[in-house]
């Protein structure tokens, strides 16, 4: 089930269905989120709350507002992409 899964699991899934993104995105999403949210890769997206993720975006867009908007991107298209809506909350209203 798609709501058990880490966000790893999710990237990793994203990057393979996705045939219109390039590489060097699939990189650049990996490479984000990877420096931005490494405790988060383990976690199951349904435990990523609006409240987490507005939380870590501030923090990190004290320092670096690109950066924290571009994994805010990434973390919105993966909550975007194909989750069953009803088992998984939906944080990218958080990042809208």
């Amino acid at each position: 089930m798609l709501a058990t899964k880490t966000l790893a699991e999710v990237l990793a899934d994203y990057g393979e269905a996705r045939n219109a993104i390039t590489d060097s995105t699939r990189k650049d999403m990996a490479g984000a989120l990877g420096r931005y949210l490494p405790d988060w890769l383990k976690k199951p997206v349904n435990a990523l709350t609006p409240d987490m993720i507005l939380a870590r975006h501030k923090r990190i867009g004290k320092a670096t507002p690109a950066s924290a908007n571009k994994w805010g991107w990434y973390l919105r298209a993966l909550h975007s992409w194909p989750l069953p809506k009803a088992a998984t909350p939906t944080p990218r209203a958080a990042l809208a």
